[in-house]
């Protein structure tokens, strides 16, 4: 006797142990970094994204940059210092004395520009309009990033659960072999089903393998979004599976999710570079004072003088920088467009997926895997009184082993289904489990 109702596949409580086989349950030995886990809360690996995301840490940079632009933009024209020397004659000489008296022509002037047209006034306003937008930038690397990192996490959590299966399948076929083999040499089982529990523990132990690698390269995924080295991501989920919530919608203000903020900000720089382009047309004044020394004993050495210049617009009316601006304001104004469009798209296609991902994970759950472990319960009864096949009973116990991976699936496509309508649907600045986003080199703090 293989197995009895009371051990069988449907007597597990939940999906991490769906195949139960007769006799005390070995420790699998195939099941990978078991001493090496890290547990790793969804809620930790956010925090993880926005302290040493690289996709974070350039969105923090770029920010920064932003920034110092805005004090570029402020700053007014330095003053020009010159000194000049003329009226040196070496064929006469350049005098006795002093290097101070020699007939040399010194002269020395500042030159100071002025600005006119609130050009530095438009500057500021231009740049401080690219720094709120590479703040919404911020955000938005947020927002997809964390969206990222929960389909990576659950990816994991995904490989786990399909890992379990795998080894509790292995393990029942392993043990399934050992009794049929008893029984062979007791001639009570033909070597026909001898051969037929090897072939399906290869096939198990096959299955095992490929979770594994798939476990791995899961872990491998999740440490490269959240800014770990691959030798440091043998993390181990330990968060549940999202409660199943229906009654999800799409409204919401678009225009308050991060992206689309972003593309506002850059329209409005770009209204306020046509201002600025159309303020080269003001004429700029330089002034400036002079001192000059040339020591000559009728007119004595100390002149000073003053002076002014402008700008002659003969040939160059900014024409092709005022086009330039307008050009890019276009542009900005059909970019805030299908942000908005793409925006809107996104809600709407999130809402769908995510109430479609609620009917399906519900009825796996409440209907599709009952009956599953029914069946497969009733084929392991059938066999250990002899009324079955063995190729009837290995068959239930392939189909249980899908039905099973099926509602693990489902479970992961809703939660990932949830986590893309929360995406979707986010315009809030703060980060992921109560982190603020700040641009400095500290990385994030807790509220």
């Amino acid at each position: 006797m293989l197995c009895v109702p009371a051990c069988g596949p449907f007597a597990a409580a939940g999906p991490a142990s769906p195949f139960v086989a007769v006799g005390a349950a070995e420790p699998d030995a195939a099941a990978p970094f078991a001493d090496a886990a890290r547990p790793l809360a969804l809620a930790e690996a956010e925090r993880l994204l926005v302290q040493s995301s690289p996709q974070m840490q350039a969105a923090r940079l770029a920010l920064e940059a932003a920034r110092a632009d805005v004090v570029t933009a402020l700053e007014a024209p330095n003053p020009q210092f010159s000194w000049n020397s003329t009226m040196m004659n070496f064929h006469d000489g350049l005098g006795a004395g002093a290097p101070w008296d020699k007939r040399v022509d010194s002269v020395f002037r500042i030159d100071q520009q002025i600005e006119r047209g609130g050009k530095r006034e438009l500057r500021g306003k231009a740049a401080m309009k690219g720094e709120a937008a590479a703040r919404a930038d911020v955000e938005e690397a947020l927002r997809t990033s964390t969206l990222a990192v929960d389909n990576a996490y659950y990816d994991l959590k995904t490989a786990q659960e399909a890992l379990q299966i795998a080894s509790d399948l292995a393990s029942l076929q392993r043990q399934s072999l050992e009794v049929a083999r008893l029984r062979f040499g007791a001639g009570a089982a033909s070597d026909v089903d001898v051969a037929g529990l090897q072939v399906e523990l290869a096939r198990a132990e096959a299955d095992l393998a490929d979770a594994t690698t798939a476990k791995r390269a899961a872990q491998i995924a999740l440490a490269q979004l959240v800014g770990l080295p691959s030798d440091r991501a043998r993390f181990e989920a330990t968060d549940d599976w999202p409660a199943v919530t229906a009654g999800y919608s799409a409204e919401g203000a678009v225009n308050q999710r991060p992206d689309v903020r972003a593309a506002h900000e850059r329209l409005d720089r770009a209204e306020a570079s046509i201002a600025l382009a159309r303020a080269q047309l003001t004429h700029d004044v330089t002034v400036g004072a002079q001192y000059e020394r040339f020591p000559q004993p009728d007119v004595g050495p100390n002149t000073w003088g003053v002076g002014f210049s402008i700008p002659i617009f003969l040939r160059n009316r900014f024409e092709g920088e005022i086009a330039r601006a307008g050009t890019d304001r276009r542009l900005a104004e059909q970019q805030l467009r299908q942000t908005q469009l793409a925006a809107q798209a996104d809600r709407e296609l999130a809402t769908a997926q995510l109430e479609g991902a609620v009917q399906r994970v519900r009825r796996f759950q409440e209907e599709v895997v009952t009956q599953a472990r029914k069946a497969a319960d009733a084929e392991e009864y059938a066999y250990s009184r002899g009324s079955l096949a063995l190729t009837d009973l290995l068959d239930a116990r392939r189909s249980l082993q899908a039905v099973l991976l099926d509602t693990l699936n489902a479970r992961a496509t809703y939660a990932k289904a949830l986590a893309a309508w929360k995406a979707a649907t986010s315009v809030g600045a703060a980060g992921p489990a109560g982190l603020a986003i700040t641009t400095g080199t500290g990385g994030a703090a807790t509220h």
